[in-house]
């Protein structure tokens, strides 16, 4: 759980590098973010594989196989969401970023490319969190 919200930390960092017109910086941010976010996944997947107690074993254990692997596929989808959004944004020229573009349709894909950036961003953040009330809960309160 610690890989997304570093992950998070990551994307938002190269978020605020795209808004400062270094378009590479962010593909090189986006891409970090995108492989941490695959690593958690893989961790994720790992520890259910390899638990110390049944399923069915108590309450805990009942609320920790369930949503564990929910949260796994919704982080899942979120990051085919940010590979999504890295291949919309390569093909978008890096001076689009720091000046107006010359025509209307390139304005207007650049501003639909920043407003799905922001949305995964917020997305991303909120999952982070999630990702630490989930840790806090399930391995401090018991």
């Amino acid at each position: 759980m610690g890989l997304i919200v570093l992950s998070a930390v990551v994307q938002a960092a190269g978020v605020a590098r795209l808004k400062a017109a270094r378009h590479q910086a962010w593909i090189g941010a986006a891409l970090a973010a995108l492989a941490l976010g695959l690593a958690a996944v893989g961790l994720g997947i790992a520890e259910l594989l390899s638990l110390p107690f049944f399923p069915g074993a108590s309450g805990f254990a009942s609320v920790f196989t369930g949503s564990t692997p929910v949260y796994l596929v919704v982080v899942l989808a979120v990051l085919i969401w940010l590979e999504t959004l890295l291949m919309r944004g390569r093909a978008i020229p890096a001076i689009a970023f720091a000046e107006q573009p010359p025509t209307f349709a390139e304005a207007f894909a650049v501003q639909r490319f920043q407003a799905a950036l922001s949305a995964f961003t917020l997305v991303w953040s909120y999952l982070a969190v999630l990702a630490i009330v989930m840790w806090v809960l399930f391995y401090f309160v018991r």
